[in-house]
């Protein structure tokens, strides 16, 4: 166990927080599991920087977040084919090249949020054929390439929130066929396009809230015929929904309006909703026709 570090061989962790590293601690236990190098000094990961530690067969989760990591190089990850989970939140990464996740066939959770991303380039995640939950809130993306989710195929929760989105970047959602759970909270987007959301025909949670949205197209959530919860929430300037808004989503139990200035509601909203057993619309000036 390296000397800077606390080592459990029971429970097979390696903690190495809060101690000023930049470069990794040696000698590591062969059969590690987690290995902690959060709130450390790391600047960059390099290529290959795990081949040779004795890691290859055993390492599981790797915990890098809070730290100074401003850069990848492809193949950083190489010699973790175990690596199912991987922590990279807090770091001052603006852009992610293709190659960077190369060799992590069996990861199936990556957060990359509070980071400074503007740019994914597309194939980044090429080869994540496992991975089922992607965190990329709060970052500084704009856009997203068409191609940027390429090869995500089991990835089934996004969250992308906190960005810098105008329009939802639908142009990047095609590849995601088996998405279950989108979060797009806070963003600074004033209209809901129509088919927002095409691509995703698995999804069964959208998370939309905190938008400045003024307008929603009657079309925006045309092919989410499978979504069981959709919560548009604290949109304060959404003042009417169109008549049509849900007319596909025939299997939606719980729809979320609560905390906008919706004033009313027109014929028929709520008619193709037929198993719709939970609507909240608290906090809204809602003024009763009767």
């Amino acid at each position: 166990c390296p000397s800077v570090c606390l080592c459990d061989n029971k429970e097979k962790f390696v903690m190495c927080q809060e101690k000023n590293l930049s470069h990794l601690p040696f000698p590591l236990p062969s059969e590690t599991h987690i290995l902690g190098l959060s709130q450390n000094h790391f600047t960059g990961l390099t290529s290959s920087m795990f081949i040779d530690t004795g890691l290859e067969e055993s390492l599981q989760s790797l915990v890098l977040y809070d730290n100074r990591i401003a850069s990848i190089e492809p193949g950083s990850f190489l010699g973790l084919q175990k690596l199912s989970n991987l922590w990279l939140f807090g770091n001052q990464l603006t852009t992610l090249e293709k190659g960077t996740f190369e060799g992590m066939n069996k990861l199936a959770e990556l957060d990359l949020s509070r980071n400074y991303l503007v740019n994914i380039e597309d194939g980044t995640f090429d080869g994540l054929k496992k991975l089922e939950v992607l965190h990329l809130w709060g970052n500084k993306l704009k856009t997203l390439h068409t191609n940027a989710f390429q090869g995500l195929n089991s990835l089934s929760n996004l969250s992308l929130g906190d960005n810098k989105f105008e329009a939802v970047p639908s142009n990047a959602f095609p590849h995601l066929t088996n998405l279950s759970s989108l979060e797009l909270l806070n963003l600074p987007i004033e209209k809901l396009q129509a088919s927002a959301f095409v691509g995703l025909s698995n999804l069964k949670r959208l998370h939309i809230g905190d938008w400045p949205l003024t307008q929603i197209d009657e079309a925006a959530f045309a092919g989410l015929d499978n979504l069981r919860y959709l919560s548009l929430y604290r949109l304060n300037k959404l003042s009417v929904l169109p008549s049509h808004a849900f007319l596909q989503m025939e299997h939606l139990h719980s729809l979320n309006l609560s905390h906008n200035s919706i004033q009313s509601l027109s014929y028929p909203l709520f008619i193709p909703l037929s198993v719709l057993n939970n609507v909240d619309l608290q906090g809204n000036p809602l003024v009763c026709d009767c």
